[in-house]
């Protein structure tokens, strides 16, 4: 016992030492924090930068503090276990100085001080996570005063500016006109210069030759229906009409910006100006693609085309006026033009912007067919009148931000439906097989017509969520979040969030649906085209192989499933969890689905059925089409299918004609005349018989045909030939076949089959009734004796 003891102890003093590294790299990551956060507080307190430069300095400050609390919070539960370890071992080593063994009390003394070390670093985790905790609230409401001042910074309203230009009417600032004297730079080219600009400018146009052929032939390649093709058709056409400008723009612009021999901070006029043409081009063509198609392409979305017509062209103002902006503002003139000018410039594009929004708005809820309710239009006319308010109040900084947030809502609406529309094509596509690559798909992977793609519904569920969480991003990024929310939606992105003692993280699920969907769709690939193949090789009858093809698909979903789940980050171990509740499912009300699913193994093991066998299940007969997990498809001879559970085909008599071979013995039962030659008789059948060629008359494997005497009947001698045939499933058409064949020759042998013979004894006759016996009668009427 005390050598136990001994042993125990010098354990616990190496974990307290491997402790103690551990700590030492702790120690250095606090400092290290500390240091952070000191740095962080003098950053704050000297914050006189103007909005953007602050915010992006805070949000870096945020990101540091999130990491810093997370260990902190990390440190205080290592920490604290730690504490709980060291003590539960004191307490079980006795007080210290009451033992008398000095190993003892060296170790008590070992473990008091890392008890003491312990403490004082959960102390130190502690007091940095509630200074992070301050910090960080602390730049929160940092952000939301600057946030404030920004949107709500008044500068002077529009009357005043009206009240300044009416005293000074056509004025020009000496600094605006030297402004745009500098960045012109056009006037100081030398004739090389001019000669290279004039140069690539031709080149551009005449690349743009080739290029325009190129796209139109796009366009008329382009054969299907469905909106992407149509889409892609009409951009097609569309870029034919437009190649040519763009690329004599970009080719002029290029030049014009080296030939300037200018720094990238200082971008020509010249250079701005073609920038903000080429934008505006494509975004015009971009809409005209959608609302009024170039030809041949034709006009393929759901609104009236005459409304998309119109609405085209109201686009394209608004794609002028705002790329007037960009150019006003990425050109600088904004700065340099007089600050009264400026005022009445931006009031006016303002004003103009938002009285074509308010004519959308309005044009929108005429459109047939476009449901836009009611609330939806009436907050965004309000939004558009709130800003045109702003603006000529002078709160210039919030009428931005509304004007830019509404619009790229409107931006991020139209994308969201585009991707969808595109995302829903697609995986139909792939589903119905409607494009040549997708047919090809299809067939390699062995799928019958209106089969889908296994696995290909997760694909697309992780598509649409994928799109509407980068939707909601994008209407946080124009609306504007805080940092705080943008570090919690990425910590529930990478770190999930728990629901009981299950933790789901939203990118691990998100990879774990697109393994299982990908793995799903390879295992289908190799359940019909490699495994067949490779059975087909062995000596496995057709059941057989069709038994291993069916559970190698079960084993391959399974697979799949495991690998998905793993990769979703859920823990197989909890697996035994879900097993124990459908354990007491089963007790419940699962009964008979585990009934089914152990029979349908036994049924694949045992193989006492196959597919393509001919059985007799109760009420139920015809050939076995599919047989699955939970129940077997049965195809009756009427071409309905019939699906039996499992269950039944293994606890009660099922009749199988195909199970050792595919023979079969045919009984064709025939009545003959008294009096006719049975010798005779035996030799038409026997003929009749063997001259069939599914009937089996060698006698190798079974006997050959024969007739039997049967007995004597009514009115003729009854025989049976009985024959075995190669197929049992032609077992009617041979019957139908021999009755055709002996009763033609029957009639060529004379030998007659008898038809029932009946006597009708007539007790009374009416008055005046006139029997005439010596009439011929008809061969179907009967004998009639008067009595």
């Amino acid at each position: 016992m005390k050598r136990f003891f001994y042993v125990f102890f010098t354990a616990c003093i190496l974990a307290v030492s491997l402790s103690s590294f551990a700590d030492e790299s702790k120690a250095g990551w606090l400092q290290a924090a500390h240091t952070t956060i000191k740095s962080i507080r003098a950053d704050l307190a000297n914050a006189d930068e103007k909005y953007g430069e602050l915010a992006d300095k805070l949000a870096a400050s945020n990101e540091l503090l999130a990491d810093i609390s997370n260990r902190a919070q990390q440190c205080i539960q290592e920490s604290s276990d730690t504490l709980k370890t060291l003590q539960a071992n004191l307490e079980t080593m006795g007080t210290t100085g009451k033992s008398s063994d000095s190993s003892v009390s060296k170790a008590q003394q070992n473990l008091n001080e890392s008890i003491d070390e312990a403490s004082a670093q959960l102390a130190s985790c502690q007091a940095l996570l509630l200074e992070t905790t301050t910090l960080s609230q602390k730049i929160k409401e940092l952000k939301a005063e600057q946030l404030r001042n920004y949107l709500f910074g008044r500068s002077q309203p529009v009357w005043t500016a009206v009240d300044h230009l009416l005293m000074n009417p056509l004025s020009m600032n000496e600094k605006t006109a030297e402004y745009i004297e500098a960045r012109i730079h056009l006037h100081k080219l030398s004739f090389s210069a001019w000669a290279v600009i004039f140069a690539a400018t031709a080149l551009g146009w005449l690349l743009g030759i080739p290029a325009e052929r190129l796209f139109q032939r796009l366009a008329q390649s382009v054969q299907g229906k469905e909106t992407t093709y149509r889409f892609y058709q009409s951009l097609c056409a569309c870029l034919a009409k437009r190649v040519k400008p763009l690329l004599t723009l970009l080719a002029a612009g290029i030049a014009s910006w080296f030939a300037t021999e200018t720094q990238p901070e200082a971008i020509p006029l010249f250079v701005v100006l073609i920038i903000s043409l080429v934008m505006y081009q494509i975004a015009s063509m971009l809409t005209r693609t959608l609302l009024d198609p170039c030809p041949p392409a034709h006009y393929f979305l759901k609104l009236d085309q005459k409304f998309a017509v119109k609405l085209n062209r109201r686009l394209r103002t608004l794609w002028l006026l705002s790329f007037l902006v960009i150019f006003l503002f990425a050109s600088g003139l904004h700065g340099a033009i007089e600050g009264d000018q400026w005022t009445m410039i931006r009031a006016a594009l303002v004003t103009v912007l938002v009285l074509n929004l308010v004519w959308l708005g309005l044009f929108m809820t005429k459109v047939p067919g476009l449901r836009i309710k009611g609330t939806i239009r009436a907050v965004t006319v309000l939004i558009l009148l709130v800003a045109l308010m702003a603006e000529l109040l002078g709160y210039t900084n919030f009428s931005f931000y509304l004007l830019k947030a509404l619009l790229g809502s409107v931006v991020l609406a139209i994308a969201l439906w585009l991707g969808s529309v595109f995302i829903d094509e697609f995986f139909d596509g792939m589903d119905e097989g409607q494009r040549s690559w997708q047919k090809r798909l299809r067939v390699a992977l062995g799928l019958k017509a209106n089969e889908r793609i296994p696995g290909l519904i997760w694909l697309r569920i992780l598509s649409i969520l994928s799109l509407w969480f980068f939707f909601g991003v994008g209407l946080m990024e124009f609306w504007g979040y805080s940092d705080t929310t943008w570090i919690w939606v990425k910590d529930i992105l990478n770190n999930g969030f728990e629901i009981g003692a299950i933790r789901i993280v939203p990118l691990q699920v998100a990879i774990g649906l697109a393994v299982f969907g990908l793995f799903l769709t390879g295992m289908r690939w190799i359940n019909t085209e490699v495994i067949p193949n490779w059975v087909k090789q062995t000596r496995l009858d057709h059941g057989g192989q069709d038994a291993v093809v069916t559970l190698t698909g079960y084993i391959g979903v399974m697979v799949a499933a495991l690998i998905g789940i793993s990769m979703a980050g859920f823990n197989l171990q909890n697996l035994a969890i879900v097993a124990g509740a459908l354990s007491v499912g089963i007790g419940f009300g699962l009964q008979n689905i585990v009934n089914n699913f152990v029979s349908g193994i036994i049924l694949l093991f045992e193989r006492p059925i196959r597919t393509g066998d001919w059985i007799v299940a109760g009420d139920v007969q015809g050939f076995v089409r599919r047989i699955s997990i939970r129940a077997t498809l049965i195809e009756t001879f009427d071409r309905a299918d019939v699906i039996v559970p499992n269950s039944e085909l293994i606890s009660n008599t099922v009749t199988n004609w195909m199970l050792r071979d595919p023979w079969g013995r045919v009984h064709v039962p025939v009545g003959v005349a008294y009096g006719s030659d049975v010798d005779k008789v035996t030799e038409v059948l026997l003929e009749a018989g063997r001259e069939h060629p599914l009937v089996m008359t060698d006698g190798k494997d079974v006997n050959p045909p024969v007739v039997l005497f049967m007995g004597f009947g009514d009115s003729s001698l009854n025989f049976e030939l009985r024959c075995f045939i190669r197929q049992v499933d032609q077992r009617l058409t041979t019957l139908s076949d021999l009755n055709y064949a002996i009763e033609k020759k029957f009639r060529e042998a004379g030998i007659e089959i008898p038809f029932p013979q009946r006597d009708i004894h007539v007790r009374s006759v009416s008055p005046g009734t006139v029997l005439r016996p010596d009439e011929p009668r008809s061969s179907d009427e009967p004998d009639i004796e008067n009595r």
